[in-house]
């Protein structure tokens, strides 16, 4: 089944690669290749990432995966 789903997602790829979508891998790891250091920290990616092609869920397995920060939650008080 990966296999099946690797190739749709290849034709998926050339198709929108032929289109000129921004949407399309190619496009959008050009653009990133672009940004500065201090812009893809602030994204979450290192240049080697990007230099390589990684995509942002593939994370080295020596770097514990980021847990989200907590929200508190608080309702708006009343000023009376």
């Amino acid at each position: 089944m990966s296999t099946f789903r690797s190739i749709l997602d290849g034709i998926r790829e050339l198709g929108l690669s032929c289109m000129g979508s921004p949407r399309s891998r190619t496009r959008q790891l050009a653009a990133l290749r672009k940004l500065d250091a201090h812009l893809l920290k602030d994204i979450g990616l290192t240049p080697e990432q990007v230099q390589r092609g990684l995509p942002r869920r593939a994370a080295p397995a020596n770097e514990a995966p980021r847990q989200a920060p907590l929200v508190e939650m608080r309702r708006p008080s009343l000023n009376r």
